[in-house]
């Protein structure tokens, strides 16, 4: 669970270093491209009573495991300059005697963000390489009993078995999806029991600094306890409910996907496809349990929308209008049994499942989904008499939580971006039906970091493409209003004062002889018009 407060403000006081693997930081770069990612492990041991709570953050995204279990994903979404970083409690993941901490971290900045040809995630900004972690073991009565912060103890291995998957023109600011050469993959190394005799001494770059205790430090980034709570994570639910087969051979007979009951064998040297309506828009972590079909390859396509051959949209209710063309995950079978599952998680109503096996046949055993969200809870609904508000109700809120997770989203399928205007709205939903600022506050928060020298916020943040437009800083003015009528948290607002003077003050330095805001720089965007050609609304 994440844990904020007392706690969070002892993290980092000097003790912990950022840590990485020697090629790329001090050493040659290495060879496979410009997708970076490092797994890490400590092992260390524990008394019967022992207790642990780890504070963990890193450049770009990290997945923690305390002996296999995963017990917090992150960093949240924020800036170099507030860095956030999760307060774990694993202590129930503890056992006597000897444990594991083990961590995968990827990063994105060697990449830059692409709209036509995909690249890094845009809303993920990033500095340079790094992991770190500070917490210590201690038992019944409070004594310290082993340090696990990172430093050169901990032990690493740079990745060789993914690859970034570019989906050309859909994963316009989402990010990459994954290429997995199951025969490369250090499966099990989040467990106690993995041999990393071969891993190499973590290089320990520099001393990690919170923002509040800002002294030298040659990482740029300054930690900052994370300000809201850990995603929802639903448990493993069957994926799908209609189904088409594509393709010859082997899976005809596929009324469903197996979820627990009887598994599904693909003999060798075939090509088949199954394309999968979930029935709505949903974003999570699909997970697909598989065995056999070394020298073969799963793909695994989403899609919020089927379209045809010109990439118009078809009819959602019928799958036989259209297919899925869109983010792409490969998977590259080696013959044991495997379980994958992205490490970030996927937007999708469709899901085009296809297997191509070689000599050896594949057994797929189950394929499911867990939900993950902002962890919302609804405590208001709009009932009338008209029976469609019930259904219109249903679709707004399931937007409302597929748009919401460690930031709002304008979208989950295409961008995953924090716009002010968009979010002003979003924001006065979480609060009248969740009942729930917390989300809320971090975007006030996040836009105020955003500002330019001259006042004005940027349109979107967190977001490594700076974008202004003037208007979406009047929407982050007025939602630090919505905000207080809905809270009434004058210490946040009295924290924001002086970034809504300076956007004022901006306006007000251009208002001219009419008494009029003059020419204001920027993209001038209110809404989309359909005459108004995209080229046109970049050029202002």
């Amino acid at each position: 669970m994440i844990k904020r407060g007392v706690e969070a403000s002892k993290a980092f006081d000097g003790r912990a270093m950022w840590i990485w693997s020697s090629e790329g930081v001090s050493g040659p770069r290495e060879a496979g491209g410009h997708y970076r990612i490092r797994f890490f492990r400590r092992t260390f041991d524990s008394p019967a009573d022992g207790r642990l709570t780890v504070h963990v953050s890193a450049d770009s995204r990290y997945i923690l495991w305390c002996n296999g279990a995963v017990v917090s994903r992150g960093p949240a979404k924020g800036d170099v300059s507030h860095q956030f970083y999760e307060t774990v409690d694993v202590t129930a993941h503890l056992r006597a005697g000897r444990n594991v901490l083990a961590a995968r971290v990827e990063y994105y900045g060697d990449v830059w963000c692409d709209y036509g040809r995909g690249g890094a995630s845009v809303s993920q900004m990033t500095a340079c390489p790094g992991f770190v972690l500070d917490g210590t073991v201690v038992d019944g009565r409070g004594s310290a009993v082993e340090p696990v912060t990172s430093d050169g103890r901990w032990r690493v291995l740079s990745d060789r078995s993914t690859r970034q998957q570019m989906a050309v023109a859909f994963s316009h600011c989402v990010g990459y999806g994954e290429d997995v050469e199951c025969s490369l993959y250090p499966w099990g190394f989040e467990t106690v029991d993995y041999d990393d005799g071969r891993w190499e001494p973590a290089l320990e770059v520099t001393a990690a600094m919170r923002r509040d205790n800002d002294r030298d430090s040659f990482m740029p980034h300054r930690l900052t306890p994370r300000m809201i709570a850990a995603m929802e994570e639903s448990p493993e639910a069957p994926l799908g409910r209609a189904f088409r087969v594509v393709g010859q051979g082997g899976l005809e007979a596929w009324s469903r996907m197996p979820a627990g009951g009887s598994p599904v064998r693909v003999e060798a040297n075939r090509r088949v496809a199954v394309l999968i309506d979930h029935g709505c828009e949903t974003t999570g972590y699909p997970r697909l349990t598989f065995e056999g079909g070394a020298g073969g390859v799963v793909r695994l396509r989403y899609a919020e929308v089927l379209t045809d051959e010109s990439h118009q949209s078809a009819d959602r209710r019928d799958l036989s209008s259209g297919d899925v063309r869109g983010v792409c995950d490969v998977v590259r079978p080696d013959g044991p049994r495997r379980v994958y599952e992205p490490a970030f998680w996927r937007t999708l109503r469709f899901l085009r499942l296809e297997i191509e096996t070689a000599d050896r046949p594949m057994t797929i055993e189950v394929l499911t989904l867990r939900f993950t969200g902002y962890p919302f809870e609804p405590l208001a609904r709009v009932e009338t008499s008209d029976p469609t508000t019930s259904a219109v109700w249903d679709i707004s809120w399931r937007t409302a939580r597929c748009c919401a997770h460690e930031t709002y989203e304008d979208c989950p399928y295409y961008e995953q971006l924090q716009y002010g205007g968009d979010t002003q709205i979003q924001a006065m939903v979480s609060y009248a039906v969740a009942g729930d600022a917390s989300l809320g506050r971090q975007f006030l928060y996040q836009f105020d970091w955003s500002r330019r020298p001259e006042g004005l916020t940027r349109s979107r943040y967190p977001s490594r493409v700076a974008q202004t437009i003037p208007l979406f800083s009047l929407h982050w003015i007025l939602a630090i209003e919505d905000y207080w009528h809905y809270t009434g948290d004058v210490e946040t607002v009295r924290d924001l004062a002086p970034g809504i003077r300076a956007v004022v003050d901006y306006y007000r330095r251009r208002i001219n002889a009419s008494g009029v805001v003059g020419v204001v720089p920027g993209w001038m965007f209110a809404d989309w018009s359909p005459d108004w050609p995209f080229e046109q609304n970049q050029n202002g």
